[in-house]
């Protein structure tokens, strides 16, 4: 038997670069084409995963880097994903952090200029089982194109 080949095929398959081919978000599991190749079903490395914990899966058509220890690629784990000319960078500009999402949502924060923006194309609802505060350094403005309603056991307004 002839282990030279073998052992080539466990070291190319150490990383590979391929596409998440689908996503079984309940299982936290992707299926990735490298090449001709589906691989079994991996799980993805995230932010957190502790008492702490994100989520977000990855996309179907999305570039990732696949780690396979021991060149195993059904031992493999999704650690990361890669722009690719689908799906550019969303940004240019090394004092911005811009996240996109599908829908058309952008936040973005400018860290020269200290703008934090936020733009999504439906409802936002902030829900807090304290209290909120509000505190503004400058001028505060609030535009609405319908009913603007507060409540409240007490409405204090100080002109």
């Amino acid at each position: 038997m002839n282990t030279v080949p073998e052992a080539l095929r466990l070291i190319n398959n150490l990383i590979r670069i391929g596409v998440v081919h689908e996503l079984d978000a309940p299982s936290a599991r992707v299926r990735v084409a490298i090449g001709d190749i589906v691989t079994d079903w991996l799980p993805w490395a995230v932010a957190r995963a502790g008492a702490d914990r994100s989520w977000w899966a990855p996309s179907e058509g999305e570039q990732v880097l696949v780690l396979s220890p021991g060149g195993d690629l059904a031992a493999g784990v999704v650690i990361g994903a890669l722009y690719q000319s689908a799906h550019p960078a969303p940004a240019a500009d090394r004092q911005v952090r811009r996240t996109v999402f599908a829908n058309g949502t952008v936040i973005e924060l400018d860290q020269e200029s200290e703008l934090l923006m936020v733009a999504h194309p439906g409802d936002v609802e902030l829900a807090a089982a304290g209290n909120v505060s509000v505190e503004v350094g400058g001028d505060l403005t609030a535009e609405a194109g319908g009913t603007v309603i507060v409540r409240g056991a007490m409405v204090q307004l100080n002109p």
